[in-house]
């Protein structure tokens, strides 16, 4: 029998339904591995890809490790907030009891949890709050979903400095984080494992980052995450940042003009998928292309810059691409690739074919 407030045994488990899903269809990935050993606890989640384990401390000591249904068992300490509570075993059976109520779990075989045998030395320590936001900011950019791709990865560069990339065919994303890293080496996380992980993931403590060739692990003083790194293979993203030639500032209000495009992204549907932004006489006119002539929408906003430029984007792009940023410096680059920059973060997106020739 352990006595215990289950206040320290909840707090343990109740963010492992990040990983732990009743939709698995094998049922042993629907449990967690809890481990008391001396007065430290330790939940553990495992869906074959990504192990997350999460540790706390209890009042008393006791050797067991034991695996139960996760839903039903988070279920059951969240009835029972902040009070003493016991559990009971016996035989295949699990007894949480508290004063005036008891829950009865199955106990599973520990036997058929996943095992992990992976080792990790040499940890790099990172800016926890700088890594997990470049890392999520990154995972927005990207929309495949072919795991086989490098673009439908998150790209981590430690090469005298820390860079994470995030793209697609048609946008790309790039942070450096300010420290610098003895390491040399650029690898892949996966953009659907990450935002499990980096949510769970603390801001206010030190990140300790190890990698081998099959994985990566992320430590701080009361969670391990481990994860298997993407089959693909990194490609050079930071080339085409490099490649830009920064031609025509837009030396718009940045604020009103996210406005605009925030406003314009209200209307898109099938038909209505594309901005057209035309600068002329230092004025620029953003308007929706709607093929089906059903809304006409045009705003014109001052512009400090007198070249002329009639160019398309599309419209979903543009807005997820700007609302990664607060007041960035626009451009649009030799290539009329839309190019936006602000301390440490850049973004890029390539133009859209005029809708007019598709229909020509």
């Amino acid at each position: 029998m352990i006595q215990l407030n289950s206040k320290s045994l909840f707090d343990v488990v109740k963010d492992l339904g990040a990983v732990i899903k009743d939709s698995h269809g094998m049922p042993f990935l629907r449990l967690v591995r809890v481990e008391f050993k001396g007065n430290k606890i330790t939940a553990i989640g495992d869906d074959l890809e990504t192990r997350v384990e999460v540790s706390g401390e209890f009042e008393g000591e006791f050797e067991k490790i034991f695996c139960v249904d996760y839903s039903l068992f988070r279920k059951s300490l969240a009835s029972l907030p902040n009070q003493p509570i016991k559990l009971i075993f016996e035989k295949t059976k699990l007894y949480i009891k508290a004063a005036k109520t008891e829950f009865k779990l199955s106990l599973e075989d520990s036997g058929a949890f996943p095992t992990s045998k992976l080792k990790f030395d040499s940890p790099v320590k990172l800016h926890s709050a700088e890594f997990i936001e470049s890392v999520l900011l990154s995972s927005k950019m990207i929309d495949s979903k072919d795991e086989l791709s490098p673009l439908s990865n998150i790209h981590c560069c430690f090469n005298g400095k820390v860079s994470i990339y995030g793209s697609s065919h048609h946008h790309g994303y790039k942070q450096v984080i300010n420290q610098d890293s003895k390491e040399d080496k650029t690898f892949l996380i996966s953009s659907r494992s990450a935002p499990i992980m980096f949510k769970m993931l603390s801001s206010e403590e030190e990140i300790e980052l190890s990698i081998e060739d099959r994985a990566i692990e992320l430590k701080q003083e009361n969670l391990r995450i481990v994860t298997l790194l993407p089959t693909a293979k990194p490609i050079n993203i930071e080339g085409l940042f490099k490649s830009l030639e920064l031609d025509i500032p837009l030396n718009v209000d940045v604020e009103q003009f996210y406005t605009i495009i925030k406003s314009l992204y209200n209307f898109t549907d099938v038909s209505i998928k594309t901005a057209n932004l035309k600068l002329s006489n230092k004025k620029l006119l953003i308007s929706l292309y709607d093929s089906a002539n059903i809304i006409g929408c045009n705003y014109e906003i001052d512009c400090e810059n007198d070249a002329e430029l009639d160019i398309y984007y599309n419209i979903s792009n543009l807005h997820k691409t700007l609302s990664l940023f607060s007041s960035p410096d626009i451009f649009i680059t030799n290539k009329k690739v839309l190019y936006l920059r602000e301390g440490d973060r850049e973004a890029l997106m390539t133009p859209s074919q005029s809708p007019k020739a598709n229909n020509s």
